[in-house]
């Protein structure tokens, strides 16, 4: 098994980020369970605004996609900002739209996306400001495009 955490902070690495303290926590719950684990800021990424899988040069959202594509768990752990997600994860839920339309995400097979039998969560830092709204608004983009979502998948 293997998990891939996002953290949208909006600071560049190496910067302390009180998303990053959050993930570290989960990174050591799923460790504990032999879980493979690897965590990405998504600032630390050129990725261009749009709804494609690509949106031509210097976009390096191919290669974030490539990690969602080879894990088994994604979560995205944001912060909040004005009781909003921060823009850069409704930046990875933008990019998820290709999903829909784009048949070379799908399974040649079935048909189905590739994002069928991942399991999908989130973390959220910030709490009276939005934290519910927050992980309500992921999770169900998440399960839009296909993810599962199980119960008390969020923090």
């Amino acid at each position: 098994m293997k998990a891939l955490l996002i953290n949208c902070t909006l600071k560049p690495s190496p910067a302390f980020s009180n998303t990053g303290a959050l993930i570290d926590k989960a990174v050591k719950l799923l460790e504990l369970r032999d879980i493979k684990t690897e965590v990405i800021r998504i600032v630390d990424y050129d990725v261009k605004p749009g709804n494609s899988s690509d949106e031509g040069k210097g976009d390096e959202w191919p290669k974030v996609l490539s990690k969602i594509k080879e894990c088994n768990i994604l979560i995205i752990g944001t912060p909040i900002w004005v009781g909003h997600l921060a823009s850069t994860a409704q930046r990875i839920v933008e990019r998820l739209d290709a999903v829909f339309h784009e048949k070379e995400l799908a399974d040649k097979k079935t048909g189905q996306y590739f994002t069928y039998n991942k399991v999908a969560g989130c973390l959220i830092t910030g709490n009276e400001d939005g934290a519910h709204s927050c992980a309500a608004q992921l999770l169900w983009a998440m399960q839009e495009c296909g993810f599962t979502i199980p119960p008390n998948v969020n923090a």
